[in-house]
């Protein structure tokens, strides 16, 4: 009969392969997601991308967003976004780094970022991004957080 000491000993080891043959899977790229919100007084489409460090689409989405609503039903994508882009209908997209606090964009010029804090709707973790759209030329980032469903 193995001794407890044995025992312990082979379930110490048993565990830790389990526990890093398992590694792999909770170091997965974060999930993410876009919500819209249309200020702008009348019916939309808009077309949003999300890339990454290497210029790879981690997410593309077209919103047909009616005056005054938003659309929070873009599912989750995996990734670590680092651009954002949106056109208006045939409107040149605007376009702004994956925002960790308020940015305020507006065509021709350089998104102006605003120090407020990064998770405005709770939770611990930056999880996406609200977009809130004033016209074709001018949009809010504001970064949500909270635990992906």
């Amino acid at each position: 009969m193995p001794s407890r000491r044995k025992y312990l000993a082979g379930f110490a080891v048993t565990w830790s392969m389990g526990v890093a043959g398992c590694a792999g899977f909770g170091s997965s790229d974060p999930l993410h997601r876009v919500e819209m919100d249309n200020n702008t007084g009348r019916d939309i489409e808009v077309f949003v991308e999300v890339m990454n460090d290497a210029d790879g689409t981690l997410f593309q989405r077209s919103f047909a967003i009616e005056a005054g609503n938003q659309d929070e039903g873009a599912d989750w994508f995996e990734g670590v976004p680092t651009k954002l882009s949106v056109a208006v209908g045939d409107a040149q997209p605007l376009t702004a780094a994956w925002p960790s606090k308020i940015t305020e964009v507006n065509a021709g010029e350089r998104p102006e970022t605003h120090g407020i804090p990064p998770c405005i709707r709770g939770g611990d973790s930056m999880t996406g991004v609200f977009v809130r759209i004033a016209s074709a030329e001018r949009m809010w980032l504001e970064p949500t957080c909270g635990d992906p469903q």
